[in-house]
């Protein structure tokens, strides 16, 4: 078989899959899984690869880090720090104007180079908190 036709073949039934109702994840490994297989010949080989595809895509740090930093500003949360945090960072500020505003994002100076990660965590610890 051709390399386009089957490039063509597995984008529609990718296509048609996530129509069906069937999860992206799914439906590109399935569509990898068939296309490597059609590609070499072996289902042996297809399935290794996917795997190995999929075992190297999860050694990446990053599906580490946001469900444990996830996991730390629910601590926070529920140990009652993040109440305490907040309260006293109103009444320190309590002469500028705005200062629930301020004190809701005073605790994002402390790690600028984690600013899109300290986003969701400090969102959290900022609800948790009573903040809106």
């Amino acid at each position: 078989m051709d390399l386009n036709t089957l490039m063509f073949l597995t984008l529609l039934g990718m296509i048609s899959a996530i129509i069906l109702g069937v999860h992206i994840a799914i439906a590109l490994g399935l569509t990898a899984l068939i296309g490597t297989f059609i590609i070499f010949g072996s289902l042996d080989l297809a399935t290794f690869m996917l795997g190995a595809a999929a075992y190297d895509a999860l050694r990446d740090e990053l599906f580490a880090t946001i469900p444990l930093f996830v996991l730390m500003g629910d601590f926070v949360a529920k140990s009652g720090a993040a109440r305490d945090l907040y309260k006293l960072v109103n009444r320190g500020l309590a002469r500028i104007p705005g200062r629930l505003a301020v004190g809701r994002r005073f605790p994002r100076l402390r790690l600028p180079q984690y600013r899109w990660l300290q986003d969701l965590g400090v969102d959290r610890f900022g609800s948790a908190a009573g903040g809106h």
